[in-house]
């Protein structure tokens, strides 16, 4: 089995992606009550490649695919890509995303 560690947007984002993808999810909170964000544990068989393409079928799942990652090497920050999984290298379009956040 396989462990993965993500962020969400918020809940509704994972009760989607649960309906895509078995496994074992364990949600967790911020604590902060301002932000709806979820820490998110799962266990699937499921490889690496496929959590990705899989996610990527949740039509909010953004913040999911930029920080999804094994959970030894999780460490929460988002990975700035395209839901194609190209690395986005263009300066300008890393500003554009920038100002949304």
């Amino acid at each position: 089995m396989n462990i993965y560690q993500f962020s969400a947007e918020c809940r509704a984002d994972v009760e989607e992606l649960i309906h895509l993808l078995p496994g074992e999810y364990i949600l967790s909170d911020y604590a902060d009550e301002d932000l709806p964000d979820i820490e998110v544990l799962l266990i699937t068989s499921y490889t690496l490649e496929e959590v990705k393409a899989i996610i990527k079928q949740v039509p909010e799942g953004h913040v999911m695919a930029e920080t999804v990652q094994p959970a030894t090497t999780y460490d929460g920050q988002r990975a700035y890509y395209r839901m194609d999984g190209e690395p986005i290298t263009d300066l300008r379009q890393i500003i554009e995303i920038l100002k949304y956040l």
